[in-house]
């Protein structure tokens, strides 16, 4: 295998265990055809002349499960998503992601050589960076609370 990562160990990479939310680069020769069983919405594809990188993270859609509960202007709402909670909120009423037990499997199709290719990624859900989301949250909640009425 000739790929490289840019995650933790800066070793050549073979199929795999991922970390849910560190950063991805992986440079492949050839060309990009797909990835299955979908392409995540943080992970994009860069082609190049002589290859190709596959660059972001896999994030938050990847584990199913979410309840988050605030208050907005007053009333209380439920999210099953984290990018459908509003900018601004008055409280966070519950913050319970979903830590599905089992990790998710991600193909990466390619071409090389004329020879159909593909490298595995096994994502390991990884809780810890639902810390930094709950932080991101309060702040939200913060910025709500300290925001003066217009008279």
């Amino acid at each position: 295998m000739h790929a490289t990562c840019d995650h933790h160990h800066h070793a050549p990479l073979a199929d795999g265990q991922v970390m849910q939310f560190d950063p991805l680069r992986v440079a492949l020769p050839g060309h990009f055809l797909r990835m299955e069983p979908y392409q995540p919405a943080d992970i994009r594809i860069e082609q190049g002349a002589c290859g190709f990188a596959v660059v972001g993270h896999y994030g938050f859609e990847l584990f199913t499960g979410h309840c988050f509960e605030v208050t907005v202007d007053g009333q209380r709402r439920m999210f099953d998503r984290w990018k459908d909670l509003p900018a601004v909120i008055d409280a966070v009423v519950r913050f319970l992601p979903g830590t599905d037990p089992h990790d998710v499997d991600f193909t990466i199709h390619y071409q090389h050589a004329g020879e159909a290719r593909k490298l595995r990624h096994n994502v390991h859900n990884a809780p810890h960076g639902w810390v930094a989301r709950l932080r991101e949250l309060l702040a939200r909640e913060r910025q709500g609370k300290a925001a003066p009425c217009p008279q």
